[in-house]
């Protein structure tokens, strides 16, 4: 029987634990099951890979919180770091990085708490690993390295 080598792609991790379950099921042999993040992080270059809610989460506990004028009332409490992370990588997941509506015009708290998520977005971008990337980034190397 020739080994059939293919690659399925999908859409997030439970997706991916349902085709390699099915694949499993099936006896396939020769399949490979990526994410959008993974196949990014393969296209960028082999070594990169997309920022983790643990990564994320490590980052935003080493910011001091005097650096977050807005939030200074909820970020000694103990889900903050839980919540930054969830508010975070769902901004990036959107394409709305906090850094880009920080500088669009809002008024009152609004624009402090964004302009406090912005100080936490680029601490995290700095603090992060070097291989480690949020996902536009990942995937504007993965275009950039594309004939």
């Amino acid at each position: 029987m020739p080994l059939h080598r293919r690659t399925h792609v999908v859409d997030d991790p439970t997706a991916w634990r349902a085709t390699q379950a099915a694949l499993a099921r099936a006896g396939a042999l020769g399949d490979r099951v990526l994410t959008l993040e993974t196949l990014a992080a393969h296209l960028a270059g082999g070594f990169l890979r997309v920022a983790t809610a643990a990564d994320v989460r490590t980052a935003v506990r080493t910011l001091e919180t005097d650096a977050l004028p807005a939030l200074r009332t909820v970020a000694d409490l103990p889900g903050f770091a839980d919540a930054a992370t969830r508010t975070l990588l769902a901004a990036w997941h959107a394409d709305l990085p906090p850094t880009a509506l920080a500088r669009e015009p809002h008024e009152g708290a609004a624009a402090a708490r964004l302009a406090d998520l912005a100080t936490l977005e680029t601490h995290v971008r700095r603090t992060l690993p070097t291989p480690v990337l949020p996902p536009a980034d990942l995937v504007a190397r993965a275009a950039a390295q594309a004939p």
